[in-house]
């Protein structure tokens, strides 16, 4: 976004921390086309990225609900992206935004009047706008239908094992312990996104690897356990957002470091090898499990772990 003297407008940046940005100004040529009225810049749109859609795309809706006024909204986005995905839609439904209202920014465009919130939440800023809340409040209470599939009284674990992408090995092993010690184990994406928000607001106690699934709790009731378990080491971003996330929500949270990589990660492409008996430990000594588990056959896992890893490379 630029002002009316040319300026960029460092607001409308996508940020990584205080000081990074990853999206910024550039230069263009031709005619921008007019838009009349006032619009909502909302950001940047993740097209079909759920963590970050929840993350950083509804990020500056806080504001709507700030002002109680009724903005068209406007998403910058990757070329190419012409419409909203079945994701975008359904948070933004709950959200009371019409999808066809909805404006992608994918040409040079010239608004008669934009309004430029600040993000309220930005990946790897420990600061944020505690109005951000209403938003995440705001489509948990449009969820009616309850979620009858789970033992309440019983944690549950957010298992990725049915992923191909970005394995995590050590995690089967971690899944049958606690299935056997009475958890409730829930593959996420199993499940449509309306029973998705019902799930993590039908437990007390809720474990999983750090990631896109785990956002999910944005929506959960204050006063949570998460536990999140920790894959990789050096994403200080990834686990400022959830730690600010457990902050706003009031929640109790405890991170578990169960990295146990013992070749390069490529970022966050994987795969990751974990020490399912670290955590076990760790959940024994708050009295989630019980003390005995059979053997964990770290040899095999460590040689499935490598054969994957070249694969990916």
């Amino acid at each position: 976004m630029y002002d009316d003297t040319g300026r960029f407008v460092g607001l409308s940046s996508l940020m990584r921390g205080v000081t990074f940005p990853i999206t910024f100004g550039a230069d263009y040529e031709g005619a921008a086309e007019k838009v009349p009225g006032t619009v909502f810049y909302a950001g940047f749109l993740y097209h079909d990225h759920f963590g970050h859609f929840l993350t950083e795309s509804l990020s500056r809706f806080w504001y709507l609900f700030y002002s109680g006024e009724k903005i068209r909204p406007v998403f910058n986005t990757i070329p190419g992206i012409r419409e909203l995905s079945d994701m975008n839609k359904f948070f933004l439904n709950k959200l009371g935004v019409n999808s066809e209202d909805v404006l992608l920014i994918d040409r040079p465009l010239r608004f008669e009047n934009v309004i430029v919130p600040r993000a309220g939440f930005e990946l790897g800023n420990p600061n944020y706008v505690l109005e951000q809340l209403n938003v995440f409040k705001h489509i948990s209470s449009a969820q009616l239908n309850a979620f009858d599939g789970l033992d309440k009284s019983a944690p549950v674990y957010v298992s990725r094992t049915k992923f191909n992408n970005r394995k995590i090995h050590g995690e089967q092993y971690l899944e049958g312990v606690l299935k056997y010690n009475g958890w409730n184990i829930v593959h996420p994406e199993m499940h449509s996104l309306s029973d998705q928000i019902s799930i993590f607001n039908s437990s007390n106690i809720y474990c999983g690897v750090l990631g896109s699934a785990m956002h999910n709790l944005l929506f959960s009731n204050e006063g949570k356990r998460p536990i999140y378990i920790e894959r990789t080491r050096g994403t200080p971003h990834t686990l400022m957002a959830f730690k600010c996330a457990d902050e706003m929500l009031g929640h109790n949270s405890l991170y578990i470091d169960a990295s146990n990589n013992l070749l390069p990660t490529y970022g966050q492409r994987g795969p990751f090898l974990i020490d399912p008996e670290k955590v076990l430990r760790e959940l024994r000594n708050i009295g989630l499990i019980n003390s005995s588990y059979p053997p964990f056959n770290y040899n095999e896992v460590e040689r499935q772990y490598r054969e994957d890893w070249e694969t990916y490379t």
